[in-house]
């Protein structure tokens, strides 16, 4: 049976800042469209001190020690955790493009071998008691050399009570999904999204529902922290 651990808010809380927040420009917004976003880098970081092998093939692949490595933090069942992930640069000279393996610890301690669909940041992790294990992983903290990528809000649509932005972590040729935000109409049919110390106003233009108008009520901070915002 598949297990699921699910951790965006505690991932998010342990991602740093490493510049100021960009805009988008007040006007029109399209699906899409990233109304704010921050630059960002993991956390938690280091390096394996021995290889991790994956186990039931004859060749059992494995990543070397001294290897990069990122921690995200787990929640499941009243159970804390972190897990590791190595991720692979596997770009080509025209397309960016990332992979990587994670280490998430079963119930049972043992650590399993899975690719996750989000190389940078994945936010969930699905395996079985039939997905292949792999040995002990042993890490030493510090930091590394990983891709800055960007904590973003993108609007999506309209409802008919709300407007629904996208929360993700985005890096070239490695989208990573969070989650979606509702934001309930206010009586003037707009909508407004707190993030990073700003306000933003969403209006609707005419019936469209992929269309919004921009408003910046109160610019972000200069210095935030990652978070989520305030949307609902």
């Amino acid at each position: 049976m598949a297990q699921e651990s699910t951790q965006a808010p505690e991932a998010v809380a342990v991602l740093k800042s490493v510049g100021a927040p960009s805009v988008h420009s007040a006007g029109l917004l399209k699906r899409g469209d990233v109304i704010v976003g921050l630059p960002v880098t993991h956390g938690l970081t280091g390096v394996l001190r021995q290889a991790a092998q994956k186990s039931g093939f004859a060749n059992r692949p494995s990543i070397p020690a001294g290897a990069v490595v990122y921690g995200i933090p787990v929640s499941e069942h009243l159970r804390q955790s972190i897990t590791w992930c190595a991720p692979t640069d596997i770009s080509h000279p025209d397309k960016p493009a990332w992979d990587a393996v994670c280490f998430p610890q079963a119930d049972d301690g043992i650590y399993r071998w899975i690719s996750p669909l989000q190389p940078l940041f994945p936010t969930s992790f699905l395996f079985s008691t039939r997905s292949p294990t792999a040995s002990v992983v042993d890490v030493e903290r510090k930091p590394v050399d990983l891709p800055v990528m960007q904590l973003v809000f993108k609007f999506a649509k309209w409802g008919a009570n709300d407007a629904i932005v996208v929360v993700s972590v985005d890096a070239p040729g490695a989208d990573g999904f969070i989650d979606n935000r509702s934001l309930r109409r206010l009586p003037d049919g707009s909508a407004r999204l707190k993030a990073f110390g700003g306000e933003f106003k969403l209006t609707q233009v005419g019936t469209d529902r992929n269309a919004a108008m921009l408003e910046v009520i109160t610019p972000p901070s200069d210095a935030p922290k990652p978070e989520f915002g305030s949307t609902r």
